[in-house]
């Protein structure tokens, strides 16, 4: 007809007009109209898959922020640099986020209860070569690249399933399940401690590794995608990506392209004090037997921050300055690290960024889900989880190497610089916030234009 040649004449700035029913969306919560069957998510069996997936981030995060306990014992071990040896635990971490494109991949097609059996199995699996290691490659190898591949393999799909349960309370229920990452550490950390002081970190590793062979079944059983009919699961539900998920689409996505530089400046400076935290406490005159405390109180901040930052963010519709505000607080926080000594404001420092750092991760897949149709998230998410793992491959080494460079050694000019790039990625966040709004209202203007050239022809006619 003439209205469709004159809509399909003039499709918006930065896209092809989407359908009708995808026009009619122009809040900034793109699943509530976007007929993923609303009526059953945010309840039921979905709070099991939080339950899971919680189980899941005890596991993963919880043996990741946990490192900082073991560095000291592989320093101490293989006679190593504080460099060196980071970058071990900067393989894990790095690696965990920095597959998440090649994750989502395997989601798309496997689905994620496979893809967190493959996980368990390859964690399990490094985890008991990487207790046989007796040089420090052999731990590169083990704890670095097969735990680090594993942990992409159980994390991401317990995060990206989550958000299919969920449209209303998304950013609650990744809190939720986000915070068994503060539990894992809260209690790994002295366990971890604990199984060195006594056996070494050998058998803390066998032991871990009994624990993931687990918790691995548990999660298995419990984290199921919800039973959509294929034309709600493929339905467009944001603006900004209407072809099938393709990677050429997705690239030309710009909030995602924004999204993703923007946490690849986070990443830079992410990891550098989960890592450093101890020995910088440690080098303060912190004593030994409080040193363990100091990943406990990570912990305790990443378990007690994530519910409330994620129920306000719900609340004011905000979900995009939610993660610009965390992510400058936890720039703050690597400021007040680099410029403190006591034990007490150590403690502090540390919690505050755990309160802050473990809302960033409940709150990433949750913005990225503000731009990205249900059907194209995993791949979408793992575009953003890679550059951000990559990002923090090259922290925690660097800060290393810096802390070297300096006569007498400290850490002051690493987290000076670790904060000012998590600022950096506070004001893109921002940027991004505003990338969105303008789309969104683009596409409340041709929906409004749209119908009422409709109207007019309905008149007609």
């Amino acid at each position: 007809s003439s209205l469709q040649s004159s809509v399909s004449s003039s499709p918006p700035r930065g896209g092809v007009l989407p359908p009708p029913i995808a026009m009619r969306r122009c809040t900034a919560d793109s699943s509530v109209d976007s007929g993923e069957a609303v009526d059953q998510l945010d309840g039921g069996y979905g709070w099991f898959v939080v339950s899971g997936s919680f189980i899941g981030h005890l596991m993963v995060l919880g043996m990741q922020y946990s490192f900082g306990v073991t560095f000291m014992a592989l320093v101490e071990d293989f006679q190593a640099s504080r460099g060196a040896v980071a970058c071990v635990g900067a393989l894990t971490i790095g690696l965990q986020s920095g597959m998440g494109f090649f994750s989502g991949w395997l989601i798309a097609r496997l689905g994620e209860r496979r893809v967190i059996a493959m996980g368990g199995v390859l964690a399990v699996a490094a985890l008991l070569l990487a207790s046989l290691s007796t040089e420090l490659w052999h731990l590169y190898l083990t704890y670095g690249v097969m735990l680090g591949l594993a942990c992409s393999w159980l994390w991401t799909p317990c995060i990206l399933v989550v958000q299919r349960w969920f449209s209303k309370r998304r950013a609650l229920a990744s809190g939720l399940c986000s915070s068994g990452s503060g539990v894992g550490t809260l209690c790994l950390g002295p366990a971890v401690a604990l199984l060195i002081r006594d056996f070494g970190w050998k058998v803390a590793f066998r032991a871990l590794a009994l624990g993931v062979a687990v918790l691995s079944c548990v999660v298995l059983a419990l984290c199921r995608p919800p039973r959509l009919s294929s034309a709600i699961a493929r339905r467009p539900s944001a603006p900004y990506l209407w072809a099938d998920g393709n990677q050429s689409a997705l690239l030309r996505s710009r909030p995602l392209l924004l999204m993703m530089f923007s946490c690849g400046i986070a990443g830079l400076g992410w990891y550098v004090l989960p890592v450093h935290m101890v020995q910088h406490a440690k080098d303060s005159g912190v004593s030994e037997d409080l040193l363990a405390t100091m990943v406990s109180a990570m912990g305790v901040g990443l378990l007690s921050g994530r519910v409330p930052v994620c129920w306000v963010a719900d609340r004011c519709g905000r979900r995009i300055l939610m993660l610009a505000f965390v992510s400058a607080m936890m720039g703050v926080a690597n400021f007040v690290a680099a410029y403190v000594t006591s034990t007490e404001a150590l403690l502090v420092t540390a919690w505050a960024f755990g309160f802050f750092g473990g809302s960033f991760v409940a709150l990433t897949p949750t913005v990225v889900k503000e731009f990205t149709p249900i059907h194209a998230l995993p791949q979408a998410a793992g575009l953003v989880y890679t550059t951000w793992g990559w990002a923090m491959t090259l922290g925690p080494p660097a800060a290393g190497r810096m802390y070297s460079e300096f006569e007498p050694p400290s850490y002051r000019p690493a987290f000076t610089v670790s904060g000012s790039l998590l600022v950096v990625a506070a004001l893109l966040f921002v940027l991004l916030e505003a990338v969105v709004v303008g789309h969104n209202h683009q596409e409340a203007t041709v929906a409004a234009a749209t119908a009422a050239a409709v109207e007019v022809e309905m008149a007609k006619e």
